[in-house]
């Protein structure tokens, strides 16, 4: 049972994932969009710090009951808020224009948009794209596995981010500090453990905080390409304190890693997903995307244990995913480009003269 519960779990976070990012991303004005899209990531790791909590605090109840409370905690709160938020959430303005309901999304757009902006363009150019998506709109699955250069392009800056994010192994030292901690002689006993994690967890939610009130103002790209090459250096130091049997060095990477992920890998992943899809793939393609982001994820958490121990140790797997986080360093440079202050249409027209240019006998449908 505990085993079916887990998957109704990882069913409900990839729902998550995919659409609240979405959602937002179709709500907020351009100016806001970063910021306010980093708030589900917050919102994360906020619980992945409560998890800590909670786990530190219940580290000496008897372990026949001590999980059972863990995770009864950890289902009132987000229960609670979903019910309330439910009550306020507005329908997405663009699905109301695809529906044809624009008195409902011009009302949608007037309470979330300054007052100064004109709202009345916001909605033509909403009407305009979705009016050219239906002209060329084609059924299915179709344009994710047959696309057009365009789309080619965009689904390889969205669904390659998703993957970045995970590949550079994120979730596996989250779920695996403690091991991390203790392997590398830091702490034996259930509450120092604990509260190393805890220190984990605030800095990674500390740092997205922080993140987030630069998004829109410093760009995405920057961020990420600062934050994938920090991972990488931290990475590399874990694997070197490990190796050579460091304790407080390997405590300092692990916290680094988390501060560098979420400085940019974290949040911006889902902004830049959410914001290169048109809106003709934009769920298949968040859902792809997010299939993506938690297969990388599983698989990579459970042969975490033994493939580290297939390789000789963990010092020699954080080697690995630091080559491996380099890489999405250099796939930051050289394909995903700066979304900032652009309404998602002026994006996707930005994105098609890039891709024209670079092939002018290439065609679009977007």
């Amino acid at each position: 049972m505990l085993m079916v519960g887990r998957v109704f779990v990882g069913l409900a976070v990839g729902f998550g994932l995919a659409v609240d990012p979405l959602y937002i991303t179709e709500l907020a004005p351009a100016q806001h969009r970063g910021r306010l899209t980093s708030w589900p990531e917050i919102a994360i790791n906020l619980g992945i710090l409560l998890g800590f909590v909670v786990n530190w605090a219940f580290a000496d109840i008897d372990h026949a009951i001590s999980w059972r409370l863990m995770i009864a905690v950890g289902g009132i709160l987000p229960i609670a808020l979903l019910v309330l938020s439910l009550k306020v959430m507005p329908e997405s303005p663009r699905w109301l224009i695809s529906k044809g309901r624009v008195e409902q999304a011009t009302l949608v757009l007037r309470s979330s948009h300054r007052e100064s902006e004109d709202i009345a363009a916001v909605v033509e150019a909403i009407q305009s794209e979705i009016s050219e998506e239906q002209l060329n709109e084609s059924s299915g699955w179709a344009p994710l596995f047959c696309p057009d250069k365009v789309t080619k392009r965009l689904l390889l800056i969205g669904i390659g981010v998703a993957f970045s994010q995970q590949i550079s192994g994120v979730d596996c030292v989250l779920a695996y500090s403690p091991t991390i901690f203790k392997r590398a002689h830091v702490a034996t006993s259930d509450q120092s453990l604990f509260a190393l994690t805890m220190l984990v967890g605030f800095t990674k939610t500390a740092f997205i905080v922080l993140a987030a009130c630069y998004m829109d103002t410093k760009g995405r790209r920057p961020l990420l390409i600062l934050s994938t090459s920090a991972m990488t250096v931290c990475l590399a130091t874990l694997a070197l304190a490990m190796g050579l049997d460091i304790s407080w060095l390997s405590v300092v990477a692990v916290c680094s890693y988390v501060a560098a992920f979420s400085l940019g890998m974290g949040p911006i992943t889902w902004i830049i997903a959410a914001e290169v899809f048109p809106s003709q793939i934009r769920a298949k393609a968040m859902s792809l995307a997010t299939f993506t982001n938690r297969l990388t994820s599983g698989m990579l958490t459970l042969t975490f244990l033994p493939l580290s121990d297939a390789m000789g140790g963990q010092a020699q797997y954080f080697g690995l995913l630091a080559v491996l986080t380099g890489l999405t360093a250099v796939f930051a440079c050289a394909v995903v480009p700066e979304t900032k202050q652009l309404t998602l249409e002026q994006l996707h027209q930005h994105i098609g003269r890039m891709v024209h240019r670079a092939d002018p006998q290439g065609e679009s449908r977007i």
